[in-house]
């Protein structure tokens, strides 16, 4: 016997991916990694400790002190926003960069780089007010060195970088106007020298001229390795879901195999209990003639049985078949009741079951196949699982479609088991029921019925009352001048 409870889809074990998020929310993401990655202090240490030195013996020892210990302050906050970051990778090694938690570092990572440049820049009026000029240009050589040094760092973030340069510059033409105006000397007291002056304005627009070239073009290239870099994951995420899609075919195409065993497994076998008992019936008529009034009607049934099961596996074969040559009609409603009633009447009669139709003047626009398929489908189930009482088939329009709706009093279906009733192959077990048939009637039903764009087959149903199915149509498909 067939596997009732088979399910295709449930054979199919599909793999879920992350999807590769937006380039602007990838470059992002990266950018701030970069600008939080730890790095080495050896040169900044190193630095520091010469400008200390050029300092001590020419500066107060307070304000070298306090410089120091703004420096190192400077430091430590951002070193303490760097591991922060460290403990959220920890965490989350992908973290998003819409996270409150991300956000906040890096915000306050960037106003700790800006407090860090305005305190180096402090260096720059400690060395115009304190010292001579070969300790001077010693600082105005560490100042230059670290601007360049912080492009290397800060090129991944246009806002940070700008605000860096224009701090590291800026700090210098304050303190050297500061200078001139309030000492009136630039170079040493007893001496005016504006060249002197001059040059060193120069001096200090030639290098915004050089750290705004060089600073670009970093960032130029941050964002050609960026985009290189996000090239290659679209191409690995591609590769990977062509991956995905290989493997679901191959548990698909597996299923579909195994599916087409058990159909022809399940076939044969229901199949053969007729043609056995028609070729039973028809050897003991054969031996004694007087029993044709007892056994034709026997092996009428089963020709009928026969004829039903053939029946259902060509319309098996239909859904699985191209309907593009299939042509969509006008169907006179009445019409396919009353041709629905010759069939089933007599089969209703037959297990003294009642059978009602209910049409409704008009057509419906549908494939012919389509509707008469769906409705027998329908109405065979019914009587298949209806032991007394009857079957009503039903046609109503309502505000929004047109539904047909086929009412039993038969056994009634299991909550549990709604969702295996349009299964191909699936049987209801019951010791009360005829099983008789290949289990593919509703699951034509539901096929056919998905062909047609905006409708749907429902249930509804009590145990030991009975079900209802009902199969919807848009209204639009609906003619009531007929």
């Amino acid at each position: 016997m067939i596997d009732t409870s088979l399910n295709q889809n449930q054979s199919i074990d599909e793999q879920q991916y992350t999807p590769l998020v937006s380039k602007e929310v990838w470059f992002e993401l990266e950018s701030n990694r970069q600008l939080l990655e730890p790095r080495k202090q050896v040169i900044s240490s190193i630095l520091r400790l010469i400008s200390a030195l050029a300092l001590v013996f020419y500066t107060p020892f307070v304000m070298v002190l306090g410089w120091l210990l703004l420096i190192f302050g400077a430091n430590a906050w951002m070193r303490r926003f760097l591991r922060a970051y460290a403990e959220v990778l920890a965490r989350h090694p992908n973290p998003s960069s819409t996270s409150p938690e991300v956000a906040e570092i890096v915000r306050g990572y960037k106003y700790a780089w800006l407090f860090n440049c305005v305190v180096w820049g402090l260096l720059s009026g400690l060395s115009q007010f304190w010292l001579p000029e070969g300790p001077r240009f010693v600082c105005i050589i560490i100042l230059n060195a670290l601007m360049f040094l912080s492009i290397t760092r800060t090129h991944v973030d246009r806002w940070l970088m700008h605000r860096v340069t224009a701090i590291f510059i800026g700090s210098q033409l304050i303190f050297l106007i500061m200078r001139f105006i309030y000492i009136g000397d630039y170079t040493s007291p007893g001496s005016s020298d504006p060249h002197r002056l001059v040059s060193y304005l120069i001096y200090l627009a030639l290098m915004s001229y050089l750290l705004w070239i060089v600073g670009n073009r970093f960032e130029q290239m941050h964002h050609q390795h960026l985009n290189s870099e996000y090239s290659k994951l679209q191409l690995i995420e591609t590769l990977n879901l062509s991956k995905a899609q290989l493997r679901l075919e191959q548990q698909a195409l597996v299923a579909s195999n195994k599916l087409v065993q058990q159909f022809y497994s399940g076939a044969a076998h229901d199949l053969r209990q007729p043609v056995y008992a028609m070729q039973l019936y028809a050897s003991m008529l054969s031996d004694d003639a007087s029993l044709g009034k007892v056994l034709l009607p026997k092996i009428t049934q089963s020709c009928e049985s026969i004829n039903d099961m053939f029946n259902t596996l060509f319309d098996y074969q239909q859904t699985h078949m191209n309907d593009t040559e299939l042509v969509e009609k006008d169907i006179k409603i009445k019409e396919t009741f009353r041709s629905l009633a010759l069939h089933f009447q007599p089969i209703a009669a037959g297990k003294g079951l009642e059978i009602r139709f209910r049409p409704i003047a008009g057509s419906i626009t549908m494939v012919p196949l389509y509707l008469a398929r769906i409705l027998s489908n329908l109405i065979s189930s019914a009587l298949r699982y209806t032991t007394k009482g009857g079957v009503l088939v039903v046609a109503r329009k309502t505000n929004l479609n047109l539904q047909f709706e086929v009412w039993d009093t038969g056994i009634g279906i299991d909550d549990s088991k709604k969702q295996h009733i349009f299964n191909e192959f699936y049987k209801v077990n019951d010791i009360e029921i005829d099983n008789e048939g290949l289990g593919l009637g509703l699951a034509i039903a539901k096929q056919l019925s998905a062909r047609i764009p905006k409708s749907e087959i429902s249930v509804r149903s009590r145990m030991g009352r009975g079900s209802v199915f009902t199969f919807t149509v848009p209204l639009d498909r609906y003619k009531a001048h007929l």
